[in-house]
């Protein structure tokens, strides 16, 4: 892996440490392009010359999330194709993003990267091949060319997982379910939006209603979560052991509804429902985390199935987790 010497990235590595804001401000989940150029910097497989590099990283810091202008990228693609020669010697196929938006790479409203990263090897947290607006997007995960991988989880979610806590054998490691009282575990919001709380069952109909074909909302979300959400915690919330709780119906929370910890919950489950959302979430790799199993409801039932991280690399899912899909 290359870092040239007199880049940006390369630069960043002496005032690095006195740059730290963007550890607690905004989502840490999307922080992984941070992440990976911190550890590339302090890394004894990344090099200075040209040469000797396999691969060349690509460093973007990028906020956005979900939505906005995808210049960052095109810049940086600009830039590293005028000013080295490397780029153009294999049509970018040696070269390593990190995109870290909710449809990955999918395109959308603000342009599409086929372009940019149509030969690179992306590492991107959605391993889809529908963008937001649930439909086949250009330039979507490509599988056997980009790797799935999880986004930045915080140390102190780490440290209380039962895998470290505890020094598991084979015969062990049954005992990871022992206690756990919850059946099903689910914290989050049904539809889209996100962030609009409704009380009434009328109301929480109408609002899936529109976030699964996209009318209403401002943004272009359509079949939010494939529509699963909503679907399952109507058939199974009152089933004994099921805690399924939706943070934009309120009547559905315990009160107060502050006093949820979400760790302690997954902790105390047997399964933890895993949905998707706009995109890439982060609940199956919480999940593992802390000891529960992910039951990944990410198939449309029509396109191919959403790959999850480093799936075909390093884990296999269909052993990992509880695998469904939308039929």
């Amino acid at each position: 892996m290359r870092l040239p010497q007199a880049s940006p990235a390369f630069r960043m590595k002496g005032w690095k440490q006195a740059y730290v804001s963007w550890r607690e401000d905004g989502n840490f989940p999307y922080r992984a392009s941070q992440l990976m150029l911190e550890g590339l910097l302090d890394s004894d497989h990344a090099t200075t010359e040209a040469e000797e590099a396999d691969y060349f990283f690509v460093p973007t810091w990028e906020w956005v999330g979900a939505w906005g202008s995808k210049e960052i990228f095109y810049r940086a693609h600009r830039y590293i194709y005028t000013t080295f020669p490397f780029w153009n010697r294999s049509a970018g196929a040696d070269h390593v993003w990190l995109v870290s938006r909710d449809a990955g790479t999918c395109s959308d409203q603000y342009g599409s990267l086929l372009e940019v990263m149509g030969a690179s090897l992306v590492l991107t947290h959605w391993g889809g091949v529908t963008g937001l607006d649930g439909e086949l997007g250009e330039r979507c995960f490509l599988s056997g060319q980009d790797i799935v991988i999880p986004g930045a989880v915080r140390p102190y979610k780490i440290l209380q997982s039962p895998f470290l806590q505890m020094s598991l054998s084979a015969s062990a490691a049954h005992t990871l379910s022992w206690g756990r009282r919850t059946q099903l575990f689910f914290m989050g919001a049904l539809c889209w939006r996100t962030t609009q709380k409704v009380n009434t069952m009328e109301k929480l109909q109408q609002k899936c209603s529109r976030s699964w074909d996209g009318g209403g909302a401002q943004r272009p979300v359509a079949k939010y979560a494939f529509g699963l959400r909503f679907t399952i915690w109507k058939l199974h919330r009152h089933e004994v052991g099921f805690r399924l709780l939706a943070t934009d119906f309120p009547p559905s929370l315990p009160k107060p509804a502050r006093s949820i910890d979400v760790n302690a919950e997954i902790r105390n489950a047997k399964y933890c429902l895993c949905p998707s959302g706009t995109g890439w979430g982060m609940r199956a790799v919480h999940a593992i985390l802390l000891g529960c199993v992910p039951v990944v409801v990410q198939h449309d039932g029509i396109n191919s199935r959403v790959a999850q991280p480093f799936e075909g690399d390093l884990l296999r899912w269909e052993v990992t987790a509880v695998n469904a899909h939308a039929q």
